[in-house]
């Protein structure tokens, strides 16, 4: 977990608890009037602890998507050696930065440059000590629209692009 998201979690947390100890001095004084305290209580832990297991998976799940950001902003700008940095080792194997320009020009011949994107889906896994990511995007490019398939693999602290795929009518 990245020191932001560490931020946001202990803050969380930390409302959280507060937000427990305010809720039970509440219930101790409604408890002077109305019988059923600790049912009450009950299902008032229950409903904070779900709320707090959301939070940790939210907060846990890796962000992905600056680095997806960053990667289309570079071609879309045509800094194909920046967008090059951010490839993986497999990707890196199969193609030259020459290649890998040469691809993304095409692309870009026949899309153009990327107006809009949405964000379908994002599948985290850890398997084997290695992190990979597919995140999907629903594009409007210029000439019209493409669905983005990226796969993305941590290396050394970083994700890395390690297949991109354009899925459009155009292409």
């Amino acid at each position: 977990m990245d020191e932001h998201k560490r931020k946001i979690a202990v803050w969380v947390g930390s409302l959280l608890l507060v937000g427990m100890l305010l809720l039970v001095v509440w219930r101790l004084h409604e408890d002077l009037y109305y019988m059923g305290f600790w049912w009450r209580l009950k299902k008032d832990i229950g409903a904070i602890f779900i709320i707090c297991v959301a939070g940790i998976i939210y907060y846990c799940t890796p962000s992905v998507t600056p680095y997806t950001d960053k990667f289309l902003a570079l071609v879309n700008r045509g800094d194909y050696r920046g967008a090059y940095a951010m490839l993986g080792d497999r990707w890196k194997q199969q193609a030259t930065l020459q290649q890998f320009a040469d691809f993304e020009k095409s692309i870009r011949g026949t899309l153009d440059t990327c107006n809009s994107k949405t964000l379908s889906g994002i599948n985290a896994k850890k398997n084997n000590g290695a992190s990979t990511a597919q995140v999907v995007y629903t594009a409007q490019f210029s000439k019209g629209p493409a669905t983005l398939t990226f796969t993305l693999e941590k290396q050394r602290g970083d994700w890395k692009v390690q297949d991109l795929k354009y899925d459009s009518d155009l292409l």
